[in-house]
């Protein structure tokens, strides 16, 4: 993070909800505020991301219905059920807060 602040960029899209825990602090460390100078968005939407300073928006992940397709996969292949791969495609949530 400490890098990308020096190209002056206006936001950063974090891998997951931890990294952009990083990136809120370095850019704190850096006495810069976010939002107003650098947006911050993580990918995960852990259950601390509400409580961080300012409150993280992130991507919130389907997590039960990937737990349940995985189970229902796993079980079909294990029953010779499914031979062939399969394509599956849940719909992430965008849930904005005040980090961006």
């Amino acid at each position: 993070m400490k890098e990308i602040l020096r190209h002056r960029c206006t936001a950063v899209f974090a891998g997951n909800d931890t990294m952009a825990y990083g990136a809120l602090q370095a850019i704190a460390e850096a006495g810069l505020s976010v939002p107003e100078d650098i947006a911050v968005i993580g990918f995960d939407d852990l259950e601390f991301s509400a409580l961080t300073n300012p409150p993280l928006t992130t991507i919130r992940q389907p997590r039960y219905e990937m737990g349940k397709q995985s189970l229902e996969i796993l079980i079909a292949n294990l029953q010779g059920e499914n031979n062939e791969g399969v394509k599956v495609c849940l719909t992430p949530e965008l849930v904005v807060r005040r980090s961006a």
